[in-house]
């Protein structure tokens, strides 16, 4: 960081440097560090670069995680049009293009820190998420359909890298308090339930991976919250309820053996 407070330009390497400085133990460097990341929110196209930081390749791990977790902030302060710094439409169109692309063409098992890149797609989706970013629905649902038609050759940390994806789209809509929100995912609950089903009655008879199994029946559940009253225009849909229940029973069942398991004990709360 510059020292004479000079005006420092927006570029990758100075907001790379800028960002590894906010963690220093030297509180002097530290604050101008934040002071100057600060400055840089209000700049057009800094959330975009964030994100290019934290896809580039020759990015190291500590600086990715450092964007990509700045980059989550920043959205989430400056999406809105009525926030103070917003973020503008064509910045927002291909920061949205940027994340369908990582979801197409990135093995989802393979995404570096995905817990933080999932809480940016959220942030994302509350705003876009379906009327406004017509892409992510057809990802969300054509993802499901092949996973759904592939299932028994997808590697498993690539079936649970996609479903924790897909739940936290979903756990999102869950959240939305507005009737005209709630009634958009209302209406794509049932397309995306379509692919997810067969997924989960493969897996539900599973009494072993609970990582996978609580995100899977998770995501399941909240789309049967969401999309109940449309249910019957999913093939074999109406009969899930009863094997929601039979589920229940499976996992209750299993608790002496797994109830020191915390993915156990997370999943059995979920179903409850």
């Amino acid at each position: 960081m510059d020292s004479r407070g000079a005006e420092v330009p927006l570029s990758p390497s100075n907001v790379v440097a800028a960002l590894n400085a906010s963690l220093s133990t030297d509180a002097v460097m530290r604050g101008m560090a934040v002071q100057q990341l600060q400055r840089w929110e209000a700049a057009s196209g800094y959330a975009l670069m964030l994100l290019d930081i934290y896809l580039d390749a020759s990015t190291d791990t500590q600086s990715k995680f450092l964007a990509i977790t700045m980059c989550k902030n920043t959205v989430g302060r400056n999406w809105q049009p009525r926030s103070s710094h917003c973020i503008s439409q064509e910045e927002r169109e291909h920061f949205k293009q940027k994340l369908i692309g990582v979801l197409y063409n990135a093995d989802p098992a393979r995404i570096e820190h995905l817990a933080e890149f999932v809480l940016l797609l959220r942030k994302v989706c509350r705003a876009e998420f379906p009327a406004k970013w017509p892409d992510m629905v057809n990802w969300t649902t054509s993802s499901m359909k092949s996973l759904a038609s592939n299932l028994t050759s997808v590697p498993r940390e690539q079936v649970l890298a996609l479903l924790k994806i897909v739940h936290g789209v979903v756990k999102e809509q869950q959240t939305k308090k507005l009737l005209s929100a709630r009634k958009q995912t209302f209406e794509i609950a049932p397309h995306i339930l379509e692919g997810l089903l067969p997924i989960w009655q493969h897996f539900s008879s599973a009494t072993s991976d609970w990582e996978l199994c609580r995100v899977l029946d998770g995501t399941t559940l909240i789309l049967l919250c969401i999309g109940f009253q449309k249910l019957y225009l999913v093939p074999s849909g109406l009969s899930i309820v009863s094997s929601v229940f039979q589920r229940l029973a499976l996992v209750v069942n299993a608790y002496p053996q797994n109830y020191k398991d915390p993915y156990y004990e997370k999943d059995l709360k979920t179903l409850l």
